[in-house]
């Protein structure tokens, strides 16, 4: 008896010190894994080393503008006839293409509504005025201007005004048309558009974006009643390279808002703001057997390495033809216009040509330019 009672004892002297060894080798009571075996770290997990935190801070996205119903304001004036009122407000899009109408009636409970005019899809706040017809003389009529995005319907302060005696001015909303932009590189463009004002002083901008629903806009611009198929321009920075963009024109007078078609465009590169920047140009010195084939070319902070390729054969990328020798250009220069004389040409031949540029962070092809010896 006491021979077993001495078995039992040892027995569980044995289990607490097993026991208490495995707790302290991994502190949990869980069977620790080979630390020669590859194991994988939660998502989670705090490394807390520098390089961690440095490269979490540095990969850290700029935060979306929230996106939310528009924000509306009633003015309360308003140019008034004996059969129409001219009312206006403000509309802040707030991130969602977006549409305005004035609600109107001699009372505050019984309104009627205008038509919709497209504000887009900005942060900006933007004039919205529209031309009330058909009304009685010598009446006093309740207004309100609305406007609905997907986010919701915003209704603005409701104003009044009295119709009197004087006759109404005719007039018409401004006509618009969206024209190809021009001087499209690598983070900037020029947005064109034709503007028809009607007879009336009109305000007009674009709108542009990666989207079709836009969400950018221009500084607003002005021209005069008088003016007729008046080309404009908005001058745009800070976009991204590679990207194809969406723009239109609008425009807007007394008498409505008006939205040019939309139109694209796709800016150039390269990706990498560390490769060369460069644009092939038109030849000069054009004979019978030479040219001189020019281009431009921006270092972009690496010392660079440059030259041309031409050939007879459109399909540059597949046939080179010729090479010029390589040029060289210290990544701290300037951008500078470039060029090469080319010889032993044959007469009478189209030829097609680009500019071809590489430093330490990439090789950059130009655009195709064409020509033909006389």
């Amino acid at each position: 008896m006491n021979k077993n009672i001495t078995i039992s004892v040892v027995v569980a002297v044995l289990v607490l010190v097993l026991g208490y060894m495995a707790f302290k080798n991994n502190g949990s009571g869980v069977p620790q894994t080979d630390q020669n075996a590859s194991s994988t770290v939660p998502a989670n997990t705090n490394l807390n080393t520098t390089d961690n935190q440095s490269s979490s801070t540095a990969n850290t996205p700029t935060p979306a503008r929230a996106v939310s119903a528009p924000s509306v304001q009633t003015n309360t004036e308003a140019v008034i006839s004996n059969s129409t009122a001219l009312v206006s407000g403000k509309v802040t899009p707030n991130g969602a293409q977006t549409s305005y109408w004035f609600d109107y009636g001699p009372t505050t409970s019984i309104f009627n509504h205008t038509s919709k005019q497209d504000v887009g899809a900005g942060y900006t706040p933007i004039a919205a005025p529209l031309n009330i017809t058909g009304l009685k003389t010598n009446t006093q009529y309740y207004f309100r201007l609305n406007a609905q995005n997907s986010e919701g319907i915003t209704r603005g302060e409701v104003r009044s005004f009295t119709t009197n005696d004087t006759p109404a001015v005719p007039g018409k909303a401004p006509s618009v048309q969206t024209t190809s932009s021009t001087n499209v590189e690598r983070s900037s463009a020029n947005l064109n558009g034709k503007i028809n004002s009607n007879g009336s002083q009109t305000t007009w901008w674009f709108e542009y974006g990666e989207r079709t629903s836009l969400g950018n806009v221009t500084t607003f611009g002005y021209i005069a009643g008088n003016q007729v198929s008046t080309s404009v321009t908005g001058a745009i920075s800070g976009l991204n390279p590679l990207t194809k963009y969406y723009y239109r024109i609008n425009a807007q007078n007394q008498f409505g808002t008006v939205n040019g078609t939309l139109s694209s465009f796709t800016t150039s590169g390269p990706a990498n703001s560390n490769s060369p920047i460069i644009k092939t140009n038109n030849p000069t010195n054009i004979s019978t057997s030479s040219v001189t084939m020019n281009g431009r070319l921006d270092p972009n902070g690496g010392d660079t390495t440059y030259w041309f390729e031409y050939s007879d054969d459109s399909l540059l990328g597949g046939i080179i033809g010729t090479v010029t020798p390589n040029q060289f250009m210290k990544g701290d220069e300037a951008a500078i216009g470039i060029k090469a004389d080319v010889t032993d040409l044959r007469r009478n031949t189209k030829y097609y040509y680009r500019m071809v540029s590489r430093n330490e962070y990439g090789t950059v092809v130009g655009s195709v330019v064409s020509f033909k010896t006389k």
